[in-house]
């Protein structure tokens, strides 16, 4: 009787972590969804509620093929990008910040115009070091800086088109260490650098939704 009870038990246990997984999963898939504010270029399914900041559209009213498009959980859009009181200017950078070491949830696509042996078909050796050589411009691979982990670049199929996967990691002299990953990537008109760049434990706790994000990608222009 014990017996058949503790099966009892131990069975109606793993109904309800299965329901509570399937439920878990089943929310997951909703809370995605289809960001096309930049179909002309490109697609990509973001957390349901977050926010999208086109900093040069911002800044000039107008848009652009270039610059740096954010996705972010909270809107950034209410800070003003030219501060006119101090407490203005206070609160853009503290954003920024927030932004720039992962404390608020993000990540971001730099487009470039691309060079003449870009396209959709391929990523080469050359463009693989251009791209290398400029992301090592970033203060993140400062001479102050140890390398934890040089920046390597990995292919990989991305945007329904041939590109390249970046990863590095160094550390301050402080101790705090900084994770950089980009998805880069042409569609023979732009070059574009999906990126997520954040001190380490924040980069952990974002990879997540960074990576589900990532395999969403579909370059919408040119050859993709």
């Amino acid at each position: 009787m014990k017996k058949s009870l503790l099966i009892q038990t131990i069975s109606l246990c793993f109904s309800i972590l299965f329901l509570s997984f399937t439920t878990l999963y089943a929310q997951s898939q909703k809370e995605f969804k289809t960001y096309e504010g930049h179909k002309q270029q490109f697609l990509i399914d973001i957390p349901e509620g977050w926010f999208v900041h086109d900093q040069w559209e911002a800044i000039t009213g107008m848009s652009s093929p270039t610059g740096m498009v954010f996705f972010t959980k909270e809107n950034i859009a209410k800070i003003k990008m030219s501060a006119e009181t101090e407490e203005e200017l206070l609160a853009g950078l503290e954003a920024m910040a927030r932004i720039d070491i992962g404390d608020m949830p993000s990540f971001f696509v730099d487009r470039h115009p691309k060079n003449k042996r870009m396209s959709c078909g391929h990523f080469e050796k050359k463009e693989t070091k251009s791209v290398t050589k400029m992301l090592k411009k970033d203060s993140m691979f400062d001479r102050d800086r140890k390398v934890i982990s040089p920046l390597t670049a990995t292919p990989i199929s991305f945007g329904g088109c041939k590109g390249i996967r970046l990863k590095g990691e160094t550390e301050k002299q402080n101790g705090t260490r900084w994770v950089m990953d980009v998805h880069a990537v042409s569609d023979g008109e732009i070059l574009y650098l999906f990126s997520l760049r954040n001190i380490k434990e924040n980069y952990e706790k974002n990879l997540s939704v960074y990576e589900k994000a990532m395999s969403t990608v579909k370059l919408t222009s040119g050859e993709g």
